[in-house]
C-alpha cells in the first residue's frame, strides 16, 4: 500500500514540475506584457464559463446539417471498400503453419508416452 501511493505522490510531483517548466517556456507573445501565465490561464477559463452552455454542441450539429446525407446500402457501401490487393491472410501460409505444428505435437507426444516399466520386486508382494 506504501509503494502505491509514494508512486501517486511522485506522479502528482511530476506532473506539477511539467507545468512548472511548460509555464518557464511559455510563448510570451500570446500573454500581454503586464500579465502572468496564471494570469492568461485564469482569462481563458473565465471566457470558457461565460460562453453559453449550448454553443459548442450547436456549432458541431451546424457542421454536421452542412453536408449532404448519403443514403447507401449496405452491400454499396462494401463493394465500395472493397479491396482488390493481396490478402493478408494467405492459405498456403497458414497450411505450412499448421502442418509445422501437428509436427510438433505429434512429436512431443511421442516423446512423452513412454513403456510402461515392469513392476519392482516390492511392488509384486
Amino acid at each position: 500500500m506504501a509503494a502505491v501511493l509514494i508512486t501517486v505522490l511522485l506522479c502528482i510531483l511530476l506532473a506539477g514540475a511539467v507545468v512548472w517548466v511548460a509555464s518557464l517556456a511559455a510563448d510570451r507573445t500570446a500573454v500581454a506584457d503586464d500579465e502572468s501565465s496564471w494570469q492568461a490561464f485564469r482569462r481563458g477559463l473565465a471566457t470558457l464559463r461565460r460562453r453559453p452552455a449550448g454553443s459548442a454542441r450547436e456549432v458541431e450539429e451546424t457542421a454536421l446539417a452542412a453536408g449532404q446525407p448519403v443514403d447507401v446500402s449496405l452491400g454499396e457501401l462494401l463493394r465500395s471498400a472493397a479491396d482488390d490487393g493481396e490478402a493478408y491472410l494467405r492459405p498456403g501460409e497458414l497450411t505450412l503453419t499448421l502442418h509445422r505444428a501437428r509436427v510438433r505435437v505429434a512429436h512431443a507426444e511421442h516423446r512423452s508416452v513412454r513403456a510402461p516399466r515392469p513392476p519392482d520386486e516390492a511392488d509384486r508382494a
